[in-house]
C-alpha cells in the first residue's frame, strides 16, 4: 500500500459512521499495524487490540467484533479488516462520570475493643502495682 493509498484508506475509514468518534491518530496507528495488508489474522488482531487471543475469541463468539470468513468446510479462518478493529475499538471506549464525594457513614460509634476497653471499664491504670495488687508510689522525677 503506497502512501497515497494509505491516505485514501484512512479518509474512507474516518468517514465510516461506526468509526466517526475515533481519533484519527488511533485510526492511523491501526492502519500502520496492518502493514499494507487488507486483513490480519486472529493473533495479529489480538495484538493490535492489546488482548489475548482467547479474549478476542470470546468477543467474536458474543458478536462484539465483526470479521471475514476465509477457508472451507473443514477449517474456517477468521480475518479482521481495519474497519472491524477500528469499530470494535470505538465501541469499547468508555467515559466514566466524575466520582462524587462519598457521603459520611451513618451508624453507631465504635467502642474501644479488647484490652483498651477492659482497662477503661475496670479502672485499671498504667501505674505499676505491687504483688498484693495495691498501687505503688509514682516514680519521682530526677531534677
Amino acid at each position: 500500500m503506497t502512501a497515497c493509498d494509505r491516505g485514501t484508506v484512512l479518509e474512507l475509514l474516518l468517514q465510516d459512521p461506526a468509526v466517526a468518534d475515533l481519533d484519527p491518530v488511533v485510526c492511523a496507528a491501526i492502519l500502520d499495524r496492518f502493514g499494507g495488508r487488507a486483513t490480519v489474522g486472529f493473533a495479529e488482531a489480538a495484538a493490535i487490540l492489546g488482548m489475548d487471543r482467547k479474549t478476542l475469541r470470546t468477543h467474536v463468539r458474543c458478536g462484539n467484533i465483526s470479521y471475514y470468513t476465509l477457508g472451507g468446510i473443514d477449517r474456517v479462518r477468521r480475518a479482521f479488516g481495519p474497519r472491524d478493529i477500528a469499530a470494535f475499538y470505538c465501541r469499547r471506549r468508555t467515559v466514566e462520570p466524575p466520582i462524587a464525594p462519598a457521603a459520611p457513614r451513618r451508624g453507631r460509634k465504635r467502642k474501644l475493643e479488647g484490652f483498651m476497653a477492659a482497662r477503661e471499664d475496670t479502672g485499671i491504670s498504667n501505674r505499676p502495682r505491687a504483688r498484693d495488687g495495691s498501687l505503688t508510689k509514682p516514680a519521682i522525677p530526677f531534677g
